[in-house]
């Protein structure tokens, strides 16, 4: 999954994205908001995130992980998740983190 707008796009986590999320998640605060303790350890942050792409390789998980990337700089900006999605019923709940300092403001 690719999809693009004028200012940025979305696309599945990859392997080369685990350093970058390993950088998020040791932030208090984006933590906050993906489900994370700032206790983890290093191995926790890297369990988290194989299960982010893990979860993603299936057609219908309940919970899906997407990372933004802007289209001018080509950096990631943060994570956008939909949560306890139903899809029978097409509803989801969503939470969108920023990861990089750079986009908080």
């Amino acid at each position: 999954m690719n999809l693009k707008s004028l200012f940025m796009h979305i696309k599945k986590p990859e392997e080369t994205d685990v350093p970058i999320l390993e950088n998020w998640l040791k932030d208090p605060l984006f933590l906050s908001h993906v489900y994370g303790s700032p206790l983890d350890t290093l191995s926790q942050r890297r369990q988290k995130i194989c299960q982010y792409l893990n979860q993603n390789a299936k057609d219908t998980t309940p919970q899906l992980t997407l990372l933004t990337i802007c289209n001018k700089t080509k950096a990631p900006i943060g994570l956008i998740q939909f949560n306890a999605i139903n899809w029978l019923h097409r509803h989801t709940e969503l939470t969108i983190a920023i990861g990089s300092p750079h986009y908080k403001h």
